[in-house]
């Protein structure tokens, strides 16, 4: 189960949450030696704003809090197997995760692509109980997309950007001259 109830004191809880008196504080979730713990901007659920939000994955709870100094959550969800972790596009934001829950899309964004990878590998362990590689590597769409973003805002240049499309051709080219290689040696 995956999901946020919102009670009338703005306190998340849920039947597997600690009642009120009993709050959550990130000083005391840090005391249990979390999975994850770190700065994430997070986008609203009704008004789509992005505000800076530190996360603590603590066993299948993703919790979030205004700061790391906060002494109550603004809200958790259940990290599970009917979760989906993926790296996404949103316009205007860079380095983004998409967290599909069955009620929602959480979407996230993270300071760099580094994080971004941690972050996705480290939920989609705990979501599905298994060891990942990293990232699933980006669709061309959503590569192209970030490429472009960051070209705009001169997080990189055109010519770094022409040298990685040069480079990632090449692999390519690499791939069919073994498999070409493959063939020949097969028939002999």
């Amino acid at each position: 189960q995956a999901s946020v109830d919102r009670p009338s004191s703005g306190f998340a809880a849920s039947a597997k949450m600690a009642a009120p008196q009993e709050l959550i504080s990130v000083a005391m979730l840090m005391q249990k030696n979390p999975r994850k713990s770190g700065y994430l901007i997070k986008q609203g659920g009704t008004y789509k704003s992005w505000k800076k939000r530190f996360f603590v994955l603590a066993d299948t709870k993703l919790f979030y809090f205004d700061s790391e100094k906060a002494k109550e959550p603004k809200g958790y969800l259940f990290i599970d197997k009917n979760c989906a972790i993926t790296n996404t596009y949103m316009h205007g934001q860079a380095n983004c995760i998409a967290i599909k829950t069955p009620e929602r899309v959480y979407n996230v964004s993270a300071a760099n692509v580094q994080d971004a990878e941690d972050w996705i590998r480290v939920l989609n362990e705990t979501a599905h109980g298994y060891m990942t590689s990293g990232a699933a590597p980006l669709k061309p769409e959503i590569k192209k997309k970030k490429q472009q973003q960051q070209l705009e805002k001169g997080l990189i240049n055109k010519h770094v950007l022409l040298a990685q499309r040069c480079a990632e051709n090449m692999r390519g080219q690499q791939s069919h001259d073994i498999k070409e290689l493959t063939k020949v040696f097969e028939e002999y």
